[in-house]
């Protein structure tokens, strides 16, 4: 625990000094002046993890790389002290509230972790990441390493097990205590809808954020910073006034970053990409050509480098979706990828049951299926939860409608780029439905919709109870919701097993199998007796390390590094 938070303060700090850093490069210190320093942390981990996704096309992303990472954002951070924070911790309930969200945070990431995708993947993923440049076919070896995330990049250039002795992968959790802070502060400071509305933000990220805790959860990065990216967009839209260059220096420069990162997080983050076309589109529109140029290179190199990893390990312009009629030796068969989309698409509609198991239904079946089949099973599957946020999110775009509706029709001039926002809303909830219909999948959207219903209702009612909605008051549920994460959050084997270094990552029994080109690799035996599951879960295991054996499988080298490929039969053509 004690070095989890050591490392958290020192990444805070890196994090805010890339903030920084890359707001130089883009425009004036006049121009920065109002921008919170959250605003340039925020901006700085999501230029940290498109550093680290540019630089593993190249190298591996060891403990070079991430120590490189760390000392420059420390040396900016520090050497443009002093800073004006926008946060102050005088007051005690505030202080009281950090305290706790800090605390419980900690001991959830000090504890260990069994994820099912983290076991499956996620480790994975880190441990080629640490050791090889993007591999040539690594998606043969296990079909999700096709859209390798760069949340997993960016944990594995802090993953120091020599320093540790264990393993650190809770940039999750640190993201998440942001945000809580941040709008924990809006919550005391803020007025009227506002107010309500970071309350709102701070309950759903509470609410969500339970289950994708203690692991490095793409879906958990995603949702936290989709929703501070869709929170400050909103603001700058209102806020527009291309007569002030800090619109496009701070504001516009931090979506755009935070957009880019995001594409690259999940799939399913790929409408955040409007969000930075908007912000050019406005930037060309006021004459700036300048800054527009500036912002697509940063665009381009991001977009070259997703490509090329893409392609080196799958073979695919851009994984799952677009093969760009290229064929390299090491290209993923059809087949399989055809199978992994399906198996997503099946896994949000429905889950297994006894029944679907014992007759051999699949995900993928399920993904294959028309809607009346499927949408009849998702709807009787939705605890009273999902429901609740799902309701409230879709509603949270119908009030947004009527709201942009009402003022466009009495100012156009003053209020037409609200039009990108409600477009961009309804945009992001038809592609979550129609893609991967799990709370999960959509947490930025959904808990921006929640917090809108939310804080219509709550402002509406605020006039009518003055006594229960009073300034006296007004922070009592962010101090109840941090008490309740620090006793719901609670985990005896921190405090009793981990109070000094994190936990290590689960050990499993390895079989070993010769591929066709002679070399051994590894997958794991079908049932791990201390946990009583299959055995799909490689964990650390040694590389290359697949939840099944590959009878097809062949290396392209001598080494991992080489990279692989397999012989495409016609069942998978």
């Amino acid at each position: 625990m004690i070095l989890i938070a050591v490392a958290w303060i020192l990444l805070t700090i890196s994090f805010l000094g890339w903030g920084k850093l890359i707001a130089a490069g883009f425009g004036p210190s006049e121009a920065r002046q109002d921008f919170s320093e959250t605003g340039y942390l925020f901006m700085g981990i999501s230029i940290a993890g498109i550093l680290s996704g540019i630089w593993w096309v190249f190298a591996p992303i060891n403990e070079i790389f991430g120590g490189g990472l760390l000392g420059i954002g420390m040396g900016y951070a520090l050497g443009s002290l002093p800073i004006k924070p926008e946060i102050s911790f005088r007051n005690p309930w505030f202080l009281m509230a950090s305290v706790f969200f800090f605390l419980a945070l900690l001991i959830k990431a000090a504890a260990p972790t069994s994820f099912y995708d983290c076991g499956l993947y996620y480790v994975q993923t880190m441990r080629w990441a640490q050791q090889f440049p993007v591999v040539p076919g690594l998606a043969n070896v296990h079909v999700r390493f096709g859209n390798a995330s760069v949340w997993h990049m960016l944990s594995a250039a802090f993953n120091w097990s020599v320093v540790f002795q264990g393993s650190f992968d809770d940039l999750g959790e640190l993201l998440l205590f942001w945000f809580l802070l941040f709008h924990s502060w809006n919550v005391l400071k803020m007025e009227g809808f506002e107010r309500y509305l970071s309350l709102a933000l701070v309950f759903f990220a509470v609410w969500q954020s339970q289950q994708l805790l203690s692991s490095p959860s793409p879906d958990l990065a995603a949702g936290i910073l989709g929703m501070q990216t869709l929170w400050q967009f909103r603001k700058f839209l209102r806020l527009w006034n291309p007569r002030e260059p800090n619109q496009l220096n701070t504001r516009g420069l931090a979506l755009f970053v935070q957009s880019i990162f995001l594409a690259q997080i999940k799939l399913s983050a790929i409408p955040f990409l409007v969000i930075a076309a908007v912000v050019v589109f406005l930037i060309v529109r006021e004459g700036w050509y300048l800054r527009a140029c500036q912002l697509l290179f940063l665009g381009i190199c991001v977009a070259a480098s997703m490509i090329a990893r893409s392609y080196i390990l799958s073979g695919y312009l851009l994984f799952p979706v677009l093969q760009g009629g290229f064929s390299p030796d090491w290209l993923i068969p059809r087949g399989l990828v055809i199978e992994y989309l399906d198996g997503v698409k099946g896994f949000a509609r429905h889950s297994l049951s006894n029944l679907d198991l014992q007759t051999g239904k699949t995900h993928q079946d399920y993904g294959r299926v028309g809607f009346w089949i499927w949408f009849p099973l998702w709807c009787a599957e939705r605890r009273l939860t999902d429901w609740i946020a799902m309701v409230s999110g879709a509603s949270g775009w119908v009030l947004l409608v009527r709201y942009a509706s009402s003022n466009i029709r009495r100012s156009f001039l003053s209020h037409w780029p609200i039009i990108f926002y409600t477009w961009l809303s309804g945009m992001m909830l038809l592609f979550w439905f129609s893609n991967a219909p799990d709370v999960r999948f959509g947490m930025a959207i959904l808990g921006t919709g929640f917090a809108y219903t939310f804080a219509c209702i709550a402002f509406w009612l605020e006039p009518r109870l003055p006594k229960i909605l009073s300034p006296s008051v007004r922070f009592l549920p962010v101090l109840a919701i941090s008490i309740g994460c620090l006793w719901f959050w609670r985990d005896q084997r921190s405090l009793q097993h981990h109070p000094v270094f994190p936990p290590s990552y689960q050990k499993v029994e390895i079989s070993t199998y010769p591929t066709i080109t002679g070399q051994n690799a590894f997958t794991p035996k079908d049932i791990q007796r201390n946990w009583f599951i299959d055995g799909d879960q490689c964990w650390d295991a040694p590389l290359p390390c697949s939840f099944n054996a590959i009878p097809d499988l062949e290396f392209r080298g001598r080494q991992p590094g080489d990279g692989f490929r397999i012989q495409v039969k016609d069942s998978l053509k």
